[in-house]
């Protein structure tokens, strides 16, 4: 049965402690992908592979709220220090992902007839790690 993604959640921490919902986001995104070496030799009939290096991205998208302390400006401090945070996205609330992060990029978008929009965009820093 498909989830409804109005459960999910993403949020960010300074400590590994205590976490933080970035305010006002309706779009959030996780990729993982490993590193797949070639390691067939002669005499295979079929590609063998390993995996190597693991790696994880996450974004996050929805309106600019400046009053957002310990989420969206959070995040903005943690990328003007050059300092890392957790984030932690979740698919139901409960289950999901967490892991160390550079914040990669912070994006703004706004018009004359629209609400401020907000981006980020965060680089694994480390070991991934499931949450129940």
């Amino acid at each position: 049965m498909a989830l409804e993604g109005n459960d999910a959640t993403i949020e960010v921490s300074v400590d590994d402690a205590t976490y933080y919902a970035i305010d006002e986001q309706n779009s959030a995104a996780m990729n993982c992908d490993g590193e797949n070496i070639d390691i067939t030799k002669f005499g295979d009939s079929y590609r063998v592979r390993i995996q190597t290096v693991k790696d994880a991205g996450y974004s996050s998208s929805g309106f600019w709220v400046k009053t957002d302390t310990n989420g969206q400006i959070a995040i903005r401090t943690a990328w003007l220090n050059d300092s890392t945070l957790y984030v932690k996205i979740t698919v139901d609330g409960t289950n999901g992902w967490k892991q160390l992060v550079k914040v990669e990029s912070i994006s703004v978008n706004t018009t004359a007839d629209g609400a401020t929009e907000i981006a980020f965009e965060f680089s694994g820093n480390g070991e991934i790690t499931a949450v129940s």
